[in-house]
């Protein structure tokens, strides 16, 4: 029985990011008194109105003692962000099991049908995290959503790759373990399905439907990234990350946090910024994780990632 959960992960990362981050205003304090930092030109306009009062503040404040209300405040939040990552891997929520039978199956995949009595359509969520992100709990899911207004929710979980998916590639994932399971969907229906697929997941969609025209009957994207070589410097990172990691066939799976950490560096304040308000939400008995964050943070299909890392590479 899992007695805590991991996130967010890395946890060493997050905390060196945190450390740095908020510790490092003590070194800028110099530099800050004596305007030689300049404020963000992104900056709102009500935070800039505020950028040369605070400028002038700084400048006036007795060097010693700000220094030491700076420390303060710093190793404040930096112990905040550590109680708050302490109960958040100790809380005794965890996901209600889906209810969900599955109708296909193949290696690692699974078709899960969530009953109903309407049209059936066909999820396809991303390969990089797991497949709860379309049926998150009781009252938070997009298969229950679709199952309770006319429609046969049909969910395809990749699952974790294991020996039979070793040598993988896109095309084995699109046309054996899709196609697998567009087909399945196709057979219940007794003809085309509507496909939806998420962020990764649409553009697999995509070359499914168009592989497969006489079998899809409707196409929905929901999040799905399409210009791969936008001007981000995080981004840019870490597929310059991928472009180098090798992918023959055979290569052991990327380890978990690795992932994790390539995606982390696209907005390295995300996590640390939202851990430590759990704390803060309102008693131990009334505190619970989203279970947005916990898919997030939840463990990686390893393998499929380094894949799809390569093919937006």
């Amino acid at each position: 029985m899992e007695t805590h959960r991991t996130g967010p992960r890395p946890l060493p990362l997050h905390l060196a990011t945190s450390a740095s981050v908020w510790m490092s205003s003590l070194a800028a304090l110099g530099p800050a008194k004596t305007g030689l930092i300049s404020w963000s030109e992104n900056l709102p306009p009500k935070q800039r109105e505020s950028a040369g009062p605070i400028q002038t503040a700084i400048a006036a404040a007795d060097a010693e003692g700000l220094a030491r209300e700076v420390t303060a405040e710093a190793t404040r939040r930096l112990s905040e962000f550590v109680t708050g990552v302490c109960a958040y891997r100790n809380h005794p929520y965890r996901r209600p099991a889906t209810l969900a039978e599955p109708v296909w199956q193949d290696g690692s995949s699974r078709l899960l049908d969530y009953g109903g009595s309407g049209r059936p359509v066909l999820l396809v969520p991303s390969l990089i995290n797991r497949a709860e992100i379309l049926d998150l709990r009781p009252g938070a899911s997009f298969c229950a959503w679709l199952r309770d207004n006319g429609h046969r929710a049909l969910l395809l979980d990749w699952g974790s790759p294991g020996e039979p998916e070793t040598d993988f590639d896109l095309d084995a994932y699109i046309t054996r373990r899709l196609g697998g399971a567009l087909g399945a969907a196709t057979e219940l229906a007794g003809g085309p399905v509507p496909m939806v697929g998420y962020c990764m997941g649409g553009l697999l969609t995509l070359a499914s439907a168009l592989a497969n025209p006489d079998k899809v009957s409707g196409l929905a994207l929901l999040a799905t990234p399409w210009d791969f070589h936008a001007d981000q410097s995080g981004q840019t990172g870490m597929l310059a990350t991928a472009a180098a990691l090798p992918d023959e066939p055979g290569t052991p799976p990327l380890p978990i946090d690795l992932i994790q950490a390539l995606f982390a560096s696209l907005q390295p304040q995300s996590d640390p910024g939202q851990v430590p308000t759990f704390r803060h939400h309102g008693p131990p008995t009334l505190r619970k994780p989203k279970p947005s964050s916990l898919w997030k943070t939840g463990s990686t299909t390893a393998s499929n990632s380094r894949l799809l890392l390569h093919a937006t590479a």
